[in-house]
């Protein structure tokens, strides 16, 4: 059987922090700080690349399934600008060099891709963006049910971010989008990855908005990760630095509804708390020692999902599915930005110990 990840989501042109000072130059018509002209300047001439959690975990996803056979598909379900955008067109070249299918993206006239700018981070992880009037706006939840349909020959994972579901249009229809991939056998990773500007003007208003639209969501949910900061904002009460608060912050948004299991990601120590059974048991992963220094952990919890969705779609073992994930998760922190191409070796390595 072959199988297929699908990340639904907005992809996002990466500025390092190096070039942010370029980021505020004046654009063509000598307006201050337009930060979306500056950001396709800097992918022409090669000094920003591609990134954003959607496109961090398709692509570890990929790695996985690659390595699992060459039937395998990794896609993604986007949108992006047309040809006028030439950050557009050289993603869309981009996938095709990293083997991610690109059927799936939508290209919408008169628009342009969103951007960030890495280096610096609120704290729940957010980055400065540059977004508004993003192509990926235009992506409507029928769009996303139809490509799923295009891939039910086979096993098929998706994959959903809170990014994904704060922008897009009408959220509301993203949990219906979740309940016709449910019905039709698809395993959905929800990663929570709230950005609380996405979702609210003002912070309480924009709590109870992630707060509601996640809850709605969950029941169509088979795996989700998320952070300390994240599972409190879910649960509206304070998670300790302990392990045994953390492993009970993880049971408690698993039931809500979440079909299997949820990870409570952190670095350097992840808990998964999932069901057995009638029973609901814990695993909890700690990094190395050795690697907890001089480490750049953006994007290292989308590795982590991409890693695990596509690892459990093949083995249907979550214990060995999240430590394997959790261990291309921390190689992902040696590398700078959120995409990491991990090595042939590393790939059989996880498969092997999940077969």
């Amino acid at each position: 059987m072959a199988y297929s990840i699908l990340g639904w989501g907005e992809p996002l042109v990466e500025v390092r922090t190096e070039h942010l000072p370029e980021a505020m130059i004046l654009d063509a018509q000598d307006n201050p700080g337009n930060l979306d002209f500056a950001a396709h300047s800097l992918v022409r001439d090669g000094s920003a690349g591609f990134s954003g959690d959607i496109l961090n975990a398709a692509n570890a996803a990929k790695h996985v399934l690659a390595g699992d056979s060459p039937r395998n598909l990794t896609g993604l379900i986007t949108a992006v600008g047309d040809d006028a955008c030439a950050c557009s067109m050289q993603f869309i070249e981009w996938l095709e060099r990293h083997g991610i299918d690109s059927n799936d993206v939508r290209r919408a006239g008169h628009s342009h891709m969103g951007a960030y700018f890495e280096g610096y981070r609120d704290e729940l992880g957010s980055f400065p963006y540059a977004r508004s009037g993003a192509a990926f706006e235009s992506l409507t939840e029928r769009q996303v049910s139809d490509a799923i349909r295009r891939h039910e020959s086979n096993r098929v994972g998706l994959i959903i971010t809170g990014i994904t579901h704060a922008r897009t249009k009408d959220r509301n229809r993203v949990a219906d989008a979740l309940e016709r991939a449910k019905l039709q056998g698809v395993a959905t990773f929800y990663a929570v990855n709230f950005r609380m500007s996405l979702w609210g003007a003002r912070d309480d208003e924009a709590r109870t908005n992630a707060r509601i639209g996640f809850r709605a969501a969950a029941p169509y949910i088979d795996f989700c990760s998320l952070g300390k900061e994240e599972a409190e904002i879910i649960l509206e009460r304070e998670i300790h630095e302990t392990s045994r608060s953390k492993r009970e912050a993880a049971e408690s948004v698993l039931e809500m509804g979440i079909r299997h299991g949820v990870a409570l990601t952190g670095y350097p120590e992840a808990h998964m708390a999932f069901r057995s059974g009638k029973k609901v048991l814990s695993i909890e992963r700690s990094a190395p020692k050795n690697e907890l220094t001089g480490v750049n952990t953006t994007g290292a919890g989308d590795n982590l999902t991409g890693a695990f969705a596509a690892l459990y779609l093949i083995s249907k073992d979550i214990s060995a599915s999240f430590e394997e994930a959790c261990r291309i998760a921390e190689m992902s922190t040696t590398v700078e930005g959120g995409i990491y191409h991990p090595p042939a070796s590393e790939i059989e390595h996880s498969l092997s110990k999940v077969r």
